[in-house]
């Protein structure tokens, strides 16, 4: 038999009988008799002076040999200590307890090579599909995913590290919102939580490993995620607005000041100004001789529509200035080239809003033009796998996201190959 044990692999366990079976569909199985190898000890007193108190036989499912299907019949024992209880001697400690087999899965009914192998697959395609590829149940598959997710877990907590840069951004997934952190240095997730509440931000950054490795965090335009920050950091580290974000207000801008100028116009000439609005939310280097045509009609039926796109143009384009010194300039002539006219409101409120975050949007270009574009990516890729397993609960879509194959993945070797983003004015 020691060459079965040394064929499939058995680690901690004694092959007493082998069979080959025919199985429902007419394929063939391999079924093979175990005992295990080694007498556990008792867990409260640790003595293995214990009397086997009972037998009993657990069937698992272990890697394929040769295309079958291999079924382990492992003979497990629960034991009764007897050892005396110091002081004693005419008691006995009693404790029953059943020996744990090492290389079986505590919650599923497979080994944990093969465990391993289902939960590899789950980080890919659903569950569903691994189900039926390797023939077991759903429940097997979840069981396997959650017994191995415990196991990555307290991998992540001892090796666990804080970037010099983070991301922070909201999600929302099947009827909650939760908080969604990346490390902007490597492109990678550091974790999900299960609410977006400031008071979880400001946890987090308190229970960061390292903390002074941290040099900046970015985020969209929220308040109170800012304050979580400086709760926590005060003024050592450098809050980023992201530059997509604050582009955004800029499109909303234009688009209330475009209806506001149709408003004002006489409902008779208003036919036909709805078409074309789309158009303006295209950056003018991506425009082709068509949409120029088309974008000349727009503005030729709506005066002022003209200096809606360019203002939106205008402010675009203090993103690419190369320093602090001359965006912030650029900004304040784009303050003094907005209209006095009342439909041009929304953009004068849009510059009240950047006085109001002014730091926090120009810290990007002291910080090498750090924005939150990865954090929004990733929050696509965990909403696009939500969607395939067809509403995942919340631990389960957070593992897929941390452990899963692709640019969400935990990589080990992120820590110790961070680039150092240290401000320019340093």
């Amino acid at each position: 038999m020691e060459n079965i044990d040394t064929l499939l692999g058995l680690e901690d366990l004694r092959s007493t009988g082998i069979e080959v079976r025919p199985d429902e569909n007419g394929s063939e199985s391999i079924h093979v008799n175990c005992l295990p190898v080694r007498k556990p000890s008792c867990p409260v007193c640790g003595s293995k002076y214990c009397y086997v108190d009972k037998y009993s036989t657990r069937t698992v499912q272990d890697l394929e040999c040769s295309g079958k299907k291999v079924f382990l019949h492992v003979e497990t024992i629960r034991y009764s200590c007897q050892e005396p209880v110091p002081g004693n001697p005419q008691e006995h400690c009693g404790k029953t307890f059943q020996a744990d087999v090492e290389m079986i899965a505590k919650k599923a009914r497979v080994t944990k090579r093969f465990r391993n192998v289902l939960a590899e697959e789950a980080l890919s395609i659903p569950f569903l599909k691994v189900a039926e590829a390797y023939s077991v149940s759903n429940m097997t598959v979840k069981r396997s995913f959650e017994e191995y997710l415990e196991e990555k877990e307290q991998w992540k907590k001892e090796n666990f590290y804080c970037p010099t840069g983070i991301g922070i951004d909201e999600n929302h997934l099947n009827g909650q919102y939760c908080l969604v952190v990346t490390d902007n240095d490597q492109n990678t997730l550091l974790d999900i939580f299960d609410n977006k509440d400031p008071e979880t931000v400001r946890d987090v950054l308190q229970e960061l490993k390292n903390k002074n490795n941290l040099q900046y965090v970015t985020m969209d335009l929220c308040a109170e995620y800012r304050s979580a920050v400086k709760e926590v950091f005060g003024q050592k580290v450098a809050v980023i607005a992201d530059h997509y974000h604050v582009q955004k207000l800029v499109n909303d801008a234009m688009m209330a000041t475009r209806k506001n100028l149709v408003e004002a116009m006489p409902a008779n000439k208003r036919s036909g100004t709805k078409y074309n609005a789309n158009l303006l939310k295209k950056n003018l280097e991506n425009l082709t001789d068509y949409d120029k045509e088309r974008m000349a009609r727009s503005f030729k039926a709506i005066p002022g529509s003209d200096m809606t796109y360019a203002l939106k143009e205008a402010f675009r384009s203090i993103y690419s200035y190369t320093s602090r010194e001359s965006a912030e300039k650029a900004f304040e002539r784009f303050c003094k080239e907005i209209p006095e006219e009342e439909a041009f409101e929304p953009f004068r409120k849009l510059c009240r809003t950047i006085r109001q975050w002014h730091k926090e949007v120009f810290n990007y270009f002291d910080y090498d033009r750090a924005s939150n574009g990865f954090t929004e990516a990733v929050n696509g890729i965990i909403s696009g796998r939500n969607a395939q397993g067809n509403g995942y609960s919340f631990p389960i879509l957070r593992g897929l996201a941390l452990y899963g194959k692709g640019n969400t993945a935990f990589r080990p070797s992120a820590q110790g190959k961070r680039k150092q983003v240290l401000p320019k004015k340093l």
